[in-house]
C-alpha cells in the first residue's frame, strides 16, 4: 500500500486487519514524514485459489479511522523446470579419482510477478543445490546448479 503525506506535519499511520490471511509487518505503525511517501507491506497468505476479499483498517494520528477494501485474484504460481528428464550420476572420462559432478537446471518464471523458491534435499544426500533459495524474477529465467558435495576426510 502506497502512502503519501501532503501535509507539513509528521503523520502516524496505524494499519491493522481483522482477517487472519492478511498481515502487516511488526505492529503496523508507520510514520510518514511531511511531504513524504512510503510503502506499507501487506501480505496475503492463503492456500485457497480464486477471488479474495478482505479489509484493511487504518488510523491516522490516533484520531481518524478509515477502512479500505482489499481484493485480489489468488492464482497458482509455478516455476517451470525443463520438460527433459534430469539425470544425475557419475561422469566418466575424468582424470580425477572422484570427479565433481555438476548439473545445471534452468528455472523459468513466466508470470508478471516474482516467485520465491526453495530447494530441499533429503538428509545425508551427497548433492547440493546452489542457490538453495531465492527469488525468480518476473518474466525471467535463471540457472540453479546441482553438484556433488561429497568429500573424504
Amino acid at each position: 500500500m502506497r502512502v503519501v503525506n501532503d501535509n507539513t506535519v509528521l503523520v502516524k499511520l496505524n494499519v491493522s486487519t481483522p482477517s487472519h490471511t492478511l498481515s502487516v509487518p511488526g505492529n503496523g505503525v508507520v510514520y510518514v514524514p511531511p511531504q513524504g511517501k512510503t510503502n506499507v507491506k501487506v501480505t496475503l497468505k492463503t492456500q485457497l485459489l480464486g477471488k479474495f476479499n478482505g479489509l484493511l483498517r487504518y488510523v491516522v494520528n490516533d484520531s481518524h479511522a478509515f477502512e479500505a477494501p482489499v481484493t485480489a485474484d489468488v492464482v497458482l504460481r509455478t516455476l517451470q523446470l525443463p520438460d527433459a528428464e534430469q539425470h544425475f550420476g557419475f561422469v566418466h572420462g575424468f582424470e580425477e579419482a572422484w570427479p565433481k559432478i555438476t548439473h545445471v537446471i534452468p528455472i523459468k518464471n513466466p508470470l508478471q510477478v516474482s516467485c520465491r523458491f526453495e530447494w530441499t534435499a533429503i538428509d545425508k544426500t551427497c548433492y547440493d543445490v546452489l542457490p538453495r533459495f531465492g527469488t525468480a524474477i518476473a518474466n525471467g529465467a535463471q540457472d540453479d546448479c546441482v553438484s556433488d558435495s561429497t568429500f573424504f576426510v
